[in-house]
């Protein structure tokens, strides 16, 4: 995956998106789902998304993302930075 990436994904109808300042400034390099599950109308993924600022070192950034199914289609609810 290469890209702006999750800055686009769209979020639950009706919540606020945390501010996408630092992934419009990045260039993802890469992404590795480590797991993901889905029950009923929720699903969790925890990943780890590859990303660089202009020519600085590459980063990394581990979280676990919460997501709500409405209308057959899949929305970011919220997420958690995994250390």
């Amino acid at each position: 995956m290469t890209g702006r990436g999750p800055a686009n994904s769209p979020s639950w109808p009706g919540l606020s998106r945390p501010s996408t300042s630092w992934r419009e400034q990045s260039s993802f390099v890469g992404l590795q789902v480590l797991s993901s599950a889905e029950k009923s109308s929720r699903g969790t993924v925890e990943f780890i998304a590859c990303y660089q600022r202009g020519d600085g070192p590459a980063q990394s950034h581990h979280e676990r993302s919460q997501f709500r199914k409405y209308k057959g289609r899949w929305y970011f609810s919220e997420g958690e930075t995994v250390d």
